[in-house]
């Protein structure tokens, strides 16, 4: 028994020095070509041809051919979320303010730098709402085709399979086009951002760890940061993961993201009158789910109360009272407060919240067709990659790629937040890109034995 545990201690200990680099791993080097036989070109097809109807149906959406008649204008509640009011705020010379239906003055809710790309675009368009939406349009066609080449560009550097992949990520596509291509909110910003991480990180952290190289990489988290907290956050983790610094390197990464940090916490306490950790908003999130939702899942039945969409509820008219940060930090000391209370209610909602992002969603809106299917298609996505993780982890004696521990960190990390505050479902394309990588080591590894069905999947 002890020789057996030995043994499966040793390929464990493999695993892992493979994953961090420590032995050399992965075997394929900077400069070998990467294959691209037809199942690959057919996969990339796919992808494509999704990209290219969805752009499409987004044309009629909000692009050049939409009814601009219907569509919300600046002043509806549908443009863009709290980023546009923002955004709205800051061209009319309001600064940093006004993320909700009322005026409530300056503001942490949003990062800053979404809302600040959105006001560049709003100055430029002036009051010509068409342009503002066709630059959206424009910029979710961009985004599509960014993260989709990175995701496979990445797969084609580690040899890993990409055909079955590709369909994953034109069936991915297909399942979130609202969310990607339907509508006016950010989430095709933050898969791309996520994307765009997850590509520099391998990039970043195999290359040489000079000075400048680790500021630059320093200046890009601090960006994240800045544009996504929760992707932020993982890829400063996963960078100091495996990067492999030495100690004094560790200053030339850290120290360019408090930098880029500084200016914006510097200006919220300034404006807001206390210290905010990039966006102010986690308290009153995690009220939500803990004390007015139902089950710690926010669905529409919770929105309606939020300030976001209410004039009248009772968090509109505290803000007004008493202001963001001291609604924020009422709201959080009561969710608080009901925790330590009710912790037993706390787990059973983290589990709950852990379900719908890893294993089967809950729609936002139970009565929506567009949400039933996005549940059904991103439900498909969750479930073959927890298959896929589950088998390469337990296969002992196969030895996963350092794409796959990237990816996996960067999934459990971004999506620890949500689990442990708060969810719904379109915050799940923030992991969408891992979750298409751990699919690719899944059927790499579940093939691996199969030398025929290998081949063909790399032809």
């Amino acid at each position: 028994m002890f020789v057996s545990s030995m043994g499966m201690f040793n390929r464990f200990h493999t695993r892992l020095t493979a994953a961090f680099g420590y032995n050399g791993y992965p075997p394929m080097q900077e400069n070998d070509p990467p294959k691209a036989g037809a199942g690959d070109r057919v996969g990339t097809a796919l992808v494509r041809l999704a990209i290219a109807i969805l752009f499409f149906l987004g044309a009629f959406s909000h692009g050049p051919l939409a009814s601009y008649s219907s569509q919300a204008d600046l002043k509806g509640r549908a443009f863009l979320g709290a980023h546009g009011r923002i955004a709205k705020a800051i061209v009319n010379g309001d600064g940093y303010s006004d993320p909700f239906v009322v005026r409530t003055g300056p503001t942490a809710w949003m990062p800053p730098v979404t809302t600040y790309v959105l006001a560049v675009v709003m100055k430029i368009a002036g009051e010509n709402t068409a342009f503002i939406y066709c630059a959206i349009w424009l910029g979710q066609g961009a985004a599509a085709i960014l993260w989709t080449t990175l995701v496979i560009s990445l797969l084609r550097k580690y040899q890993l399979p990409t055909l079955i992949p590709s369909v994953f990520t034109a069936w991915a596509l297909i399942a979130n086009a609202t969310l990607l291509f339907l509508n006016t909110h950010d989430p095709f910003m933050t898969v791309a951002l996520s994307s765009l991480t997850i590509w520099y990180i391998d990039r970043a952290a195999t290359g040489p760890s000079t000075a400048l190289s680790l500021m630059v990489s320093g200046f890009f988290v601090g960006i994240a940061l800045l544009t996504h907290p929760s992707v932020g956050i993982a890829a400063t983790v996963v960078f100091l993961l495996f990067a492999n610094l030495k100690h004094r390197q560790v200053g030339y990464f850290l120290i360019p993201i408090l930098l880029v940090l500084l200016p914006w916490l510097v200006y919220c306490r300034l404006r807001m009158g206390g210290w905010v950790p990039v966006k102010s908003n986690a308290g009153f999130e995690l009220w939500q789910s803990q004390v007015l939702d139902d089950d710690g899942l926010l669905d529409m039945n919770t929105m309606r109360l939020h300030p976001m969409t209410s004039r009248h509820s009772t968090s509109t008219q505290l803000i007004l009272e008493n202001g963001e940060l001291n609604f924020v930090r009422a709201r959080r000391s009561e969710a608080i407060d009901h925790i330590v209370n009710n912790p037993g209610d706390y787990v059973s909602r983290c589990v709950t919240r852990l379900i719908a992002c890893h294993v089967w969603p809950k729609p936002f809106d139970e009565i929506s067709v567009w949400n039933a299917w996005q549940t059904w298609g991103g439900g498909m996505i969750r479930i073959c990659s927890l298959i896929s993780c589950l088998a390469v982890l337990l296969h002992l004696n196969y030895v996963p790629t350092r794409l796959f521990w990237i990816g996996l960190t960067m999934c459990l990390l971004t999506s620890a937040p949500y689990m442990l505050i708060s969810h719904m479902d379109r915050y799940t394309v923030a992991w969408l890109p891992s979750q298409l990588i751990i699919i690719s080591e899944g059927v790499r590894c579940m093939v691996q034995s199969f030398p025929k069905q290998w081949q063909m999947l790399q032809a």
